[in-house]
């Protein structure tokens, strides 16, 4: 009878181990899949990173190039002002306008008044 208890412990054992092992390999495979997850997260997290930085680097560029453009929009506004505010333009544009538009306008007035009359 003493043999029976022994192989009934040995049964015991032997039913632990079958139940142990399923749950081992459904541990380990859940541990895989996990790993999996942390794995593609880490990748995705690392994918951001590198769009933010390319994002940041784009926007200092733009910053740049609107720097630039306001420089140059200054510049061009400020070469403007400064030719006409010259006294020479002035003189020229206003000689012009009076020999090409103010005068014969004067003129086409007065000549058409000396029909009227």
């Amino acid at each position: 009878m003493t043999n029976d208890g022994g192989d009934d412990d040995d049964d015991d054992d032997n039913d632990d181990k079958s139940y142990q092992e399923p749950q081992e390999n459904a541990l380990h495979v859940m541990i895989l899949q996990q790993q999996i997850e942390l794995e593609q997260l880490l990748q995705t997290v690392e994918n951001l990173k590198n769009n933010i930085i390319q994002l940041h680097d784009q926007e200092q560029e733009l910053i740049q190039r609107l720097t630039r453009m306001k420089q140059s929009q200054s510049s061009i506004l400020s070469d403007i002002y400064s030719f006409v505010s010259n006294k020479k333009v002035l003189f020229f544009v206003s000689g012009f306008l009076t020999g090409f538009c103010v005068i014969p306008t004067i003129s086409r007035m007065f000549s058409s008044a000396r029909v009227l009359s």
